[in-house]
């Protein structure tokens, strides 16, 4: 069964083109443009994998982070941002993130740490820029 991915990005745009590169990786995918979505979708379904922005309209990427690693510290979780700072990368790290690659990367990057994430089910730290 492929491993089902949720995108949780502000920018719409992002959320299918996400959604169109993964699916066609093989990745069963499903979109939430408010930490509120996602929460509500994480609740209802079961994912591997949660790619998480940094900025959402409703709510801290890292704070959902944080969140997301108390209350499911085996869900993998990879933080695709433009926030590029060191601060921005250790905070999302001390939050839990698995992983955290910086807006724009390469669709062989993502596709390869998306299906490091699913099929190691890790949580090591990677950081991509």
């Amino acid at each position: 069964m492929a491993g089902r991915i949720l995108v949780a990005d502000d920018n719409q745009d992002t959320v299918e083109l996400l959604t169109f590169l993964l699916s066609a990786s093989g990745w069963q995918v499903s979109g939430a443009n408010t930490v509120a979505e996602a929460k509500a979708r994480i609740d209802a379904e079961s994912f591997d994998l949660i790619i998480l922005d940094s900025w959402m309209p409703d709510g801290d990427g890292v704070e959902f982070c944080r969140e997301l690693r108390t209350s499911r510290p085996q869900l993998a979780i990879l933080f695709l941002s433009g926030a590029a700072f060191p601060a921005d990368i250790s905070g999302a790290t001390e939050a839990g993130c698995s992983a955290y690659l910086v807006k724009p990367c390469k669709v062989e990057e993502l596709t390869r740490v998306v299906d490091g994430l699913i099929g190691l089910g890790s949580h090591r730290h990677q950081v991509s820029h």
